[in-house]
């Protein structure tokens, strides 16, 4: 009822105001999360507009069609000013969200009488461009039987385009054989990717079964973001297709391994670098020459990927940290 009484009160003083109309692409939701200490989902908006949003009411509506945050309309005491970034703690009516947030987000400014829908996750439009089809290109596919693993790296060719948290995330990456029957190749099972930074490669690591790959002209990598970004990725003209484990010359050793860990090298061939990668794609550890050992002391308990570089190729290993 005080909600109520407010909202009241709110929609008298509105009369006295001028038009204003909020404009919905300059508004953007970067995060949804279920907040284990309250109870509540905390929604993260940026209002990117020049207009403030009033007493913004914030519903999540889930893709069955359920409105499971704020059904009851409770709106957000004050308001958020143009060009601010805030957290807003949406009443729950689901006791968790163990696989994250899809579906839509509503977004009402009740004086001016403004609703704004948002199909969730999204991509966020700070200002510069997105990276398109015409900036990204697939460099190289690089499988790693045993585990089943395969490296996807893309390089964004852009020099000005919106880039990690401000630009396309919440990213789902295909990777598909595209002669009949178009099998899927490898997929990453959940929007957890970002595009790579301007003028920057990033690798991704998706699950697969396969023990061989199709030649490069019968692959096709499709990668959605939400909102925005691409679909079909252009593959490189020098886009080359390894398969790691196969004759690797290198190994780590302990492995598992807690602390620290060195680079087995029988062959003595000139390491240039070497990268610890998690499972979702994210570089984890960098080291140049002269390489001794790799610390993974600080790591959680799980599976990474080690890629050695060298002057001729780059090859994986699994590593194991306890």
């Amino acid at each position: 009822m005080k909600n109520l009484i407010r909202l009241g009160w709110l929609l008298v003083v509105s009369m006295q105001l001028p038009a204003q109309t909020l404009n919905c692409s300059n508004i953007c939701v970067t995060n949804v999360t279920f907040n284990n200490l309250t109870g509540n989902i905390d929604v993260t908006v940026i209002n990117a507009d020049t207009n403030q949003i009033n007493y913004p009411i914030i519903q999540l509506v889930d893709v069955n069609g359920d409105t499971i945050g704020n059904p009851t309309g409770q709106f957000f005491l004050f308001a958020q000013l143009a060009g601010q970034l805030v957290t807003h703690e949406v009443p729950s009516v689901v006791p968790s969200l163990p696989f994250g947030f899809f579906g839509t987000v509503i977004i009402t400014d009740p004086v001016f009488n403004n609703t704004c829908s948002f199909t969730y996750p999204m991509a966020c439009f700070t200002g510069n461009p997105w990276p398109d089809c015409n900036s990204m290109s697939v460099e190289n596919l690089n499988l790693i039987p045993g585990p089943g693993l395969l490296e996807v790296t893309l390089f964004n060719n852009c020099l000005n385009c919106a880039s990690g948290i401000a630009g396309p995330v919440y990213c789902e990456m295909t990777v598909i054989h595209n002669v009949a029957p178009f099998d899927t190749i490898a997929n990453s099972g959940c929007y957890c990717f970002m595009t790579p930074d301007n003028l920057s490669p990033a690798t991704y690591i998706l699950s697969t079964t396969l023990s061989s790959l199709p030649p490069v002209n019968e692959i096709m990598v499709l990668m959605h973001c939400g909102g925005g970004s691409c679909d079909t990725l252009v593959n490189s003209p020098t886009l080359g297709v390894l398969n790691s484990i196969i004759n690797n010359p290198f190994s780590v050793y302990p492995n598992p391994a807690s602390d620290l860990v060195s680079v087995i090298n029988p062959g003595n061939i000139k390491i240039d670098a070497v990268i610890v990668y998690d499972l979702n794609g994210k570089q984890i550890n960098y080291a140049t020459s002269p390489l001794n050992f790799i610390n993974v002391g600080e790591l959680n308990s799980g599976l990474y990927i080690v890629k050695i570089i060298s002057r001729e190729s780059s090859f994986s290993v699994k590593l194991m940290v306890n």
